[in-house]
Formats: C-alpha cells, sequence, structure tokens
C-alpha cells in the first residue's frame, strides 16, 4: 500500500445508523481498519451520511403535513452530522478536532483522519466526498454503504437486474436520473454523479460487508464491487 495516500470516502449511513440493530460491530470494525490503515501512511477524509435517523426524521416532518425539499433535506444533514460526531468520538485520537460543515471553504482541516458531514439542500454527503476529493486531490474516492454492486435496475424488484463492475459516469447518471428526492435511495446521488462527471473523478463502489476489502482497493487490486470512472 502506498504511502502518503488520500483516500475520500462516503460512508453510508445506512453502515453508522442501520434501520435494525446499532450497528457497533461494523463501527468497531471501520475503527479498526482505519488505525492500521492511517498507522501505513494512509489519510482519510471521511463523509458520514445520515442512514435511518435522517429518514426517521424527514418521515415525521413529512407526517406534520411540511413538504417543502428544503426543510426535509436539512432534517437529514442534521443527522449526518450527528452521524460525524459519532464517528469522530471513536476516531478522536486520530481525528482532527473540527467537523467540516462546508467542504467549499477555502481553508480545510488537515490531519491524518478528516470528518464531514452533510453541507446543503438539494444532494447528499456524495456531493460533499466528491467536492473533497477534489479539494484534497484524493487519490481514490470510496462510497462504503449497504451496495455491493451498482446495479442496472433495483434487484430487490427486478431479479433480471444486472450487476456492472465499471461504470463510465454518464451510465451511472442514466441509472440514477437527474434529480434529487430528500431521503432517495440510489447508489449514488444524481447531483453527485454530475460533480464526479464533470471534474472526472473515479469512485469504487464497496459494501460495507466487504470492509476488508478496502486496503487491497486503493493499492489497486480487484475487490468485490464497482468502478465508477469518467
Amino acid at each position: 500500500m502506498a504511502k502518503n495516500q488520500t483516500i475520500v470516502m462516503s460512508l453510508g449511513g445506512s453502515l453508522i445508523a442501520p434501520a435494525e440493530g446499532d450497528g457497533v460491530a461494523f463501527v468497531k470494525q471501520f475503527r479498526a481498519l482505519i488505525t492500521r490503515m492511517v498507522k501505513g501512511g494512509t489519510r482519510f477524509v471521511i463523509v458520514t451520511g445520515g442512514g435511518a435517523p435522517a429518514r426517521m426524521y424527514q418521515d415525521r416532518v413529512r407526517a406534520l403535513g411540511i413538504k417543502d425539499n428544503e426543510i426535509l433535506d436539512w432534517a437529514g444533514i442534521g443527522a449526518s452530522h450527528a452521524n460525524a460526531r459519532y464517528i469522530w468520538s471513536v476516531l478522536r485520537d486520530l481525528a482532527a478536532p473540527e467537523i467540516i460543515s462546508n467542504p467549499l471553504a477555502k481553508k480545510l482541516p488537515k490531519g491524518k483522519v478528516v470528518i464531514a458531514g452533510g453541507h446543503q439542500p438539494g444532494n447528499s454527503s456524495d456531493l460533499v466526498a466528491v467536492q473533497l476529493a477534489r479539494a484534497y486531490k484524493a487519490t481514490c474516492a470510496v462510497n462504503l454503504s449497504n451496495v455491493e454492486y451498482v446495479y442496472d435496475k433495483d434487484p430487490k424488484q427486478f431479479p433480471d437486474a444486472q450487476r456492472h463492475l465499471t461504470l463510465t459516469w454518464k451510465q451511472m447518471q442514466e441509472i440514477v436520473g437527474e434529480k434529487w428526492t430528500p431521503g432517495m435511495h440510489t447508489p449514488f446521488d444524481p447531483i453527485a454523479t454530475k460533480f464526479a462527471r464533470k471534474h472526472k473523478i473515479s469512485v469504487a463502489v464497496l459494501s460495507g460487508e466487504r470492509l476488508a476489502e478496502l486496503p487491497g482497493l486503493v493499492s489497486g487490486k480487484a475487490f468485490h464491487g464497482t468502478w465508477i470512472r469518467p
């Protein structure tokens, strides 16, 4: 594994705060692996999603008759920052003290591990991840979630769904569409997809169940997942 490389990770809220269970076993495994890789010379920028708490608050806001997408997104952004503080707490010995709330800030924190939450309505934390990948000139960007591969359609609904080992961003845009909806389930945010395509950022989609494959992935080895490239 090359030293002094920077990995930006969009860490899915479904892994941090799942709808079922507490996710503690995953977070323990995640902490151990990040600690080991940091000792080997790798730097991380970790962007947390909102997970089940984000959707819970969004559902409650909707139940109160509020349909404004901006307000719904702010509920999700708040959950992502709670998750960011949680991940910061378990990596506090390695992490920069401040959590990024604006990936477009002129001055961003430095350190072995930097943690960020959501930013603005109209997108997900995936956009923050690719914006920070560009800002930090990352070696690699990884989308870590409960999705193992990107499929051409939802495999839970369509048994004939075909998985992809590689995709272009143009192909990814055709799969996820052009429009963002608060709380939407897609392998990657459509707004983040546009940004990554424009700035030619490559992203690896990896399942949390395959976390042990992360060191090999960033070293250029084969892994169980999907590469999305310009």
